[in-house]
């Protein structure tokens, strides 16, 4: 069953595109964090691209799924659910030690989810939708649907490979629970870099899907977008091309090229080179 981000676009192509624009669009500054955390580099992209491939996948959840049929979509507080299967992914990926940087990493990641919707809706109005039992549980079964999914759109990936191993141990992702343990574990950890790497991550995160959404997935056509904030942050971005269609064109050769940085940064055999 494919799945879906929107009407039309495909959940595990708007979760590729979103996550090879970030890499092409903010490579300085994840390279950067990596620093900062004194961390190797390809662990704090991982941790970045981990957060883009499942921004949307608690739009996975049939009661969302079942909007898209209906014309129209609704998807309520869905990053509560991406955020709560992140930080279970992240702790499997990412944290090979226990040092205070990698799960400064782990729980930055899944904040940026948490949080990359934070223009529409914030934390405390998500907390009393799930009160009212507006916000579905994730399923093993949907979780699996996932990994298909991605690895459909990304083969022989990683997240795809853990997500497997969720499903396989009944893993079930509850909104309460999620958003609970999300937050806890952001108290745990006193360090200010969490609150620097977080926000970083955040709008790195948001900006990514934003062009994703406008640009790449075929919602709207590119003039439309290029005259509103699109275009504004691609002029910020110091885009030097001439006429708005050609920063459209630029930024989808952009998630090509990164496309070939996902496969090598997420493929099975490069996990193994690294242990």
């Amino acid at each position: 069953m494919t799945l879906y981000a929107w009407t039309g676009v495909r959940l595990g192509l708007h979760s590729v595109n979103v996550a090879a624009l970030l890499l092409g669009l903010f490579g300085d500054e994840l390279h950067v964090t990596a620093k900062r955390l004194q961390l190797p580099e390809h662990t704090v992209l991982e941790a970045a691209v981990l957060a883009a491939l499942l921004h949307d996948a608690g739009k996975a959840a049939k009661k969302f799924q079942k909007t898209i049929l209906s014309g129209s979509p609704s998807f309520v507080c869905h990053e509560v659910l991406s955020a709560g299967l992140v930080h279970h992914v992240a702790k499997r990926l990412l944290a090979r030690e226990t040092r205070e940087q990698e799960k400064i990493l782990v729980i930055a990641a899944s904040i940026a989810v948490l949080r990359h919707h934070h223009g529409l809706r914030n934390i405390a109005w998500c907390s009393e939708a799930i009160s009212k039992g507006l916000v579905p549980a994730l399923t093993p079964e949907e979780i699996q649907m996932i990994a298909k999914e991605l690895e459909a759109c990304l083969p022989s990936n990683r997240v795809s490979a853990t997500l497997c191993q969720l499903a396989e141990k009944h893993t079930e992702i509850r909104p309460l629970t999620a958003l609970r343990t999300v937050k806890q574990a952001a108290r745990a950890i006193s360090s200010p870099l969490l609150t620097i790497t977080s926000s970083q991550l955040t709008g790195a995160l948001s900006l990514a899907d934003y062009l994703a959404a406008s640009l790449l997935d075929g919602r709207r056509g590119d003039q439309e977008h290029l005259r509103s904030y699109a275009g504004q942050a691609l002029r910020e971005l110091e885009w030097k091309l001439e006429g708005d269609r050609d920063a459209a064109e630029a930024l989808r050769e952009l998630a090509t090229r990164e496309k070939e940085t996902l496969r090598v940064l997420l493929g099975l055999q490069h996990r193994e080179q690294l242990l």
